[in-house]
């Protein structure tokens, strides 16, 4: 299987897309691309705000665009979570 078969198989088994980075000039190009992965396979992204993430997700809509400060992450995975249970 190549590598791409793989990564999309794997991907196919997840709900929910985490993005969680700091804000660093290398991770800022990786947030969004992440992001476009996870919605082309209708896995909810949550991605920090970090680069191009804010870009790519659309706060509440498309998915979740979250601040590395306080509990946001929390926050944002219990709702899902609960969410999803339904």
């Amino acid at each position: 299987m190549a590598g791409g078969e793989r990564e999309r198989e794997d991907l196919q088994a997840i709900d929910i897309g985490l993005m969680q980075v700091p804000d660093g000039l290398w991770e800022r190009g990786k947030v969004g691309f992440k992001a476009i992965q996870y919605s082309a396979l209708a896995i909810i992204p949550v991605v920090s705000e970090v680069g191009s993430g804010p870009e790519v997700v659309v706060d509440g809509k498309t998915g979740f665009v979250v601040r590395s400060e306080g509990d946001e992450w929390y926050r944002a995975l219990e709702g899902l979570l609960e969410n999803l249970e339904r």
